[in-house]
């Protein structure tokens, strides 16, 4: 059963896995293009911490107590199965 998403975090999880794509076909390899510093869907307020939190209990994401996360392997085929 897929955990069921908001639609706020539907929209982010789409906006980091299109800069994933991006960073393919730039030519990045998987390891450094899975990894973010930021939110890449622009300025960050209160609404993105919760968003990526969400995100990351649904194991889309791997979070890290800084505020960089991965996208893992399983936020990948969830957006793959679009």
């Amino acid at each position: 059963m897929e955990y069921g998403l908001t639609k706020d975090a539907q929209r982010a999880l789409a906006v980091i896995y299109q800069t994933y794509m991006k960073r393919l076909n730039a030519g990045m390899k998987k390891p450094g293009a899975i990894f973010f510093d930021s939110y890449p869907g622009g300025e960050e307020d209160g609404r993105t911490g919760r968003i990526l939190r969400e995100l990351s209990a649904a194991k889309y994401l791997s979070a890290d107590p800084l505020g960089s996360f991965s996208l893992t392997d399983k936020g990948i085929a969830f957006m793959e199965r679009l």
